[in-house]
């Protein structure tokens, strides 16, 4: 078991308390860090003791904050990823809203994994799920219903106008 504890009389918001760095060779054979995980105090003047786990990972040289965890439960992942090759063009290449549904109703693991919310793996369960492909699923899902229902509406609205001018000949006659 190991613990680590830091003394501070004033500790500050996202104080690290804890962090382990993954370290290694770069190409050039200098050492340079690649990753790190932190335990944090997320913010000692609100009395509720609340703490954060977050990860870094270093992209072109510099840190990323990846994955945040709050004691709360909450979790936060970066969203800016993209052009990976889980990172399929959802809006175009699916109808998101029924693909998806279809997918989850059916629990398709392999429709999943094709449309990028799953991510196959070779040894255990089998599959990881991509949080970035799922919520731009579920926000195409919205923009779809959305721009469904405005050409529903719209076209009522001219079927109705339509009605309304045959019923003013009628009524004219």
């Amino acid at each position: 078991m190991f613990t680590a504890r830091v003394n501070s009389a004033s500790p500050a918001a996202a104080d690290n308390l804890v962090f382990i760095k993954g370290e290694g060779k770069d190409s050039a054979g200098n050492l340079t860090a690649y990753g790190q995980l932190n335990f944090k105090i997320a913010d000692p003047t609100d009395s509720s003791e609340d703490g954060q786990f977050t990860i870094q990972l270093v992209e072109a040289g510099a840190y990323n904050l990846c994955l945040t965890l709050a004691s709360t439960g909450v979790l936060a992942v970066d969203l800016g990823g993209s052009g990976g090759a889980a990172q399929v063009d959802l809006f175009d290449d699916y109808d998101d809203a029924l693909v998806l549904r279809q997918g989850i109703q059916q629990n398709n693991r392999e429709l999943l994994a094709d449309m990028g919310v799953l991510e196959r793996k070779d040894t255990g369960s089998g599959y990881m799920m991509n949080i970035q492909p799922m919520v731009r699923l579920l926000a195409g899902g919205i923009y779809q219903s959305r721009q469904l229902i405005d050409e529903t509406k719209d076209e009522l609205v001219r079927r109705i106008e339509g009605l309304e001018s045959k019923l003013m000949l009628l009524e004219a006659r």
